[in-house]
């Protein structure tokens, strides 16, 4: 209990820029090594050749797809939750915890069953050539198993982060990206597993990182009372959840589908060009996950003094971020140009083909992502204070109406520089789309605009 009342002294008192530091640095640190092992599964996987390499990049749209499944529930949850703590409704909060968690497994479960039984026709609709497909299929199987905790890893997990409890976030996630980077070499060389060794590393991590939430809520270390008596599906609480979870299930979906496309087109053009593509795409993950780390601190400590009135401390607390997220993401970018062939080199042991696709790629990507963190923030703003048009627009845009239409266009123009191009392209636009957004949400924190203790859900319309 002393925890609980701890963590919401910080959200709601402690100085802002402290605050932030607090909340965002675990969860910097736990997704930057979350996401660092598929960077490690991609330079070990390089190590065994160019085809094995493009047959595991065919899986990213799936991991994604099921990111979107966690964070429509865990992520419209754990907004909904930050403003109900914040308005003193802890007994609806941990219903909702309840609630969205248990149907976020359910889903899971049915959409692993559904991979598993078309898995052959599923693989050859994700882009895999003749060459690819052993591979593909050897890494399948426990690849699939491993996205069905993984949906529950980050539904807990944004759960854990609504409350404040992020160094929990962190071990949680650090003790997942560690022993999967541990276990890759070991499996994939030692024990001469090859591809299916890297599935299978990935299936032990995820496996230590649900144990450290399934403890962490068992031994009621959690402010959320998680217990099949709160287990209370109703309209007005999926509503809720819904609202902000769609924009993020939204979003990830059609990073999926860019991710699949770009698959799709880049095969026409060898098993290298998907190779180059998908190391890129993993470079840039990583980076876009330390800023979303960030922001994932952010988000609660917005929500919670939205659904509590403190509307200076969000202002404060959005205008520090900005900064500190744009910072990183151009120092990111400058440091990923001036490295871009080393990096390149050292997951694909130098293919010559491999590295001159993915070097202009990852220049044309770095260079967009200055103007990341500011869409990260913003976004994390929007789907915080429960402002579910705002966080769907932002969504759509970046990976559906800009993204699609500049791949199509671009490859059927351009060919393989046309692909290369799309996601920046998708990226500037998505860009002035937050500045316009930003502009018209002035208002959004005047103190005329208030909402009883009683009634979060005011907030969000």
């Amino acid at each position: 209990m002393q925890r609980s009342q701890d963590r919401t002294e910080l959200l709601k008192s402690a100085p802002v820029k402290g605050a932030l530091l607090k909340l965002g640095m675990p969860t910097l640190v736990g997704m930057s090594v979350s996401a660092l092992y598929n960077v490690v599964d991609a330079f070990f996987v390089g190590q065994l050749g160019g085809s094995q390499m493009a047959a595991v990049s065919l899986f990213a749209p799936i991991a994604t797809a099921m990111l979107g499944l966690a964070l429509l529930f865990g992520g419209g949850a754990a907004s909904y939750i930050s403003r109900l703590l914040g308005a003193g409704r802890r007994k609806e909060a941990d219903e909702c915890a309840t609630t969205s968690l248990t149907t976020s497994m359910v889903a899971a479960l049915l959409l692993l069953v559904g991979f598993v039984v078309c898995m052959e026709p599923f693989l050859r609709g994700l882009g895999a050539t003749d060459t690819m497909m052993p591979y593909a299929a050897s890494y399948a199987v426990p690849f699939f198993i491993a996205m069905a905790f993984y949906a529950f890893n980050a539904t807990a997990n944004n759960l854990i982060v609504s409350e404040g409890a992020t160094t929990v976030s962190m071990a949680a996630m650090l003790l997942g990206g560690i022993s999967n980077i541990v276990l890759d070499p070991v499996m994939i060389f030692a024990l001469g597993w090859g591809v299916a060794g890297a599935a299978v590393a990935t299936l032990a991590g995820t496996l230590l990182t649900t144990c450290v939430y399934l403890s962490y809520f068992l031994r009621g270390k959690s402010s959320l009372a998680l217990s099949p008596r709160n287990l209370r599906p109703r309209a007005e609480m999926y509503a809720q959840v819904l609202k902000i979870g769609v924009p993020n299930l939204t979003y990830q979906l059609l990073v999926s589908v860019a991710l699949w496309l770009t698959n799709v087109f880049a095969a026409s053009y060898g098993d290298a060009a998907v190779a180059a593509l998908g190391i890129v795409a993993r470079i840039m993950n990583l980076a876009s996950m330390v800023a979303f780390g960030f922001v994932k601190g952010y988000q609660p400590f917005a929500g919670f003094n939205y659904g509590a009135r403190q509307f200076g401390r969000v202002r404060e607390a959005t205008k520090t971020a900005c900064v500190w997220e744009t910072a990183f993401a151009c120092v990111a970018a400058v440091l990923l140009i001036a490295f871009a062939e080393p990096l390149l080199s050292a997951f694909s042991q130098g293919n010559a083909s491999i590295v001159a696709i993915g070097a202009i790629a990852l220049f044309w990507n770095a260079l967009s992502f200055s103007t990341f963190g500011v869409q990260a923030v913003y976004s994390a703003f929007f789907l915080a204070l429960g402002k579910a048009k705002q966080g769907a627009l932002i969504a759509v845009g970046r990976q559906g109406v800009f993204f699609i239409p500049a791949l199509l266009i671009g490859s059927a123009a351009f060919g393989l520089p046309g692909i290369i191009a799309a996601q920046p392209i998708g990226d500037l636009l998505s860009f002035l789309l937050v500045l316009v957004l930003v502009a018209q949400s002035k208002g959004s924190l005047s103190e005329s605009k208030t909402i009883a203790p009683e009634s979060p859900e005011a907030a969000a319309q």
